[in-house]
């Protein structure tokens, strides 16, 4: 089971970097690291068959893969709510550090991912833009003079069933 999460997880990112060159490794210069919020189900049908096991695996392996193209963030969702467990980051990818005490965050958030609870994915889907639209204002490159100069956002959706919101 948990090959499955990691073939689907590699599948949507690898998917997205043949179809997009520059989202997962940039060769415009113009353009900068995308942002990744990863939103993960961990409602209580996430603790059968090893899918919670097999969703962290992948999400680790994601980060470890991606870690010095990407800006990663997670969002968690189960009961009544969505939390947002780490904001989109590190801020600065060319600095080692930052980039692997984001890593270390994400690990131990990961780690502590519990399966519980109902699917509100209305709930983690409306977080996610939420955040979005509170965090892009902030990020350096939003305030960036030059009009070329980009950088995509997207949300991964990793669930097993359907909406209870």
């Amino acid at each position: 089971m948990y090959s499955r999460w990691i073939c689907f997880l590699f599948a949507c990112l690898l998917g997205l970097s043949c179809s997009f060159p520059s989202w997962a490794q940039n060769k415009d210069p113009n353009c900068s690291a995308a942002n990744l919020m990863l939103v993960v189900d961990v409602s209580g049908s996430m603790s059968e068959g090893g899918k919670l096991e097999g969703l962290k695996k992948a999400i680790l392996d994601t980060v470890q893969q991606f870690k010095t193209t990407l800006r990663i963030g997670l969002i968690s969702f189960s009961g009544t709510k969505a939390n947002l467990l780490v904001q989109v980051g590190p801020e600065n990818m060319k600095d080692p550090k930052a980039v692997a005490d984001h890593v270390a965050k994400l690990q131990k958030a990961v780690s502590a991912l519990k399966a519980l609870g109902t699917t509100p994915m209305t709930a983690a889907m409306k977080l996610a833009l939420d955040n979005y639209k509170a965090e892009i204002p902030k990020d350096s490159l939003h305030k960036n003079p030059d009009p070329n100069t980009k950088r995509r956002h997207f949300v991964l959706l990793a669930t097993d069933g359907e909406p209870t919101d």
